[in-house]
């Protein structure tokens, strides 16, 4: 069974296969957060991200950036590899950054969360293959430790 994807994109005919278009920053996110199965994202132009994704990808995916620059403006992480076998193909990746959360404060203080992949993190399990892909100022960053208001 396949799952709907958002409207821009178009199934493909066979079965579980999937492509969808994206040429801005919401329709690339709907992308990724509709990927099921194996499937092909196509970057139809330069995209500067205005958020997050929230969403991991987890299947066979082939993401094609047709010579595109994917920016992440300095505050926005790029792609995150759960499972399954991702491709990166013809694509900048630019600006892109992953800040871990800060510790806690309240009765016990805490460390900062782990910022992982700036421009894509693969998880343990997961395979990426990149092919002609530029990677240029991205960062990754742990967040700041938390101290404790309790003596």
């Amino acid at each position: 069974m396949v799952r709907p994807l958002a409207l821009a994109c178009a199934l493909a005919w066979a079965p579980g296969a999937w492509a969808c278009n994206a040429g801005d920053s919401a329709t690339l996110i709907a992308c990724v957060a509709n990927s099921a199965g194996d499937g092909t994202i196509n970057i139809t132009a330069n995209i500067t991200l205005a958020a997050n994704f929230n969403s991991v990808l987890g299947s066979t995916v082939v993401i094609n950036g047709n010579g595109h620059t994917l920016d992440g403006a300095g505050t926005y992480r790029g792609f995150f590899i759960g499972a399954g076998s991702t491709t990166i193909n013809d694509l900048t990746m630019s600006g892109l950054k992953a800040q871990g959360g800060a510790g806690g404060v309240e009765l016990a203080g805490g460390g900062g969360g782990m910022g992982a992949g700036g421009a894509v993190f693969v998880q343990t399990g997961a395979a990426l293959t990149i092919n002609n892909v530029s990677l240029l100022s991205n960062s990754a960053a742990g967040g700041n430790g938390g101290g404790s208001n309790s003596f």
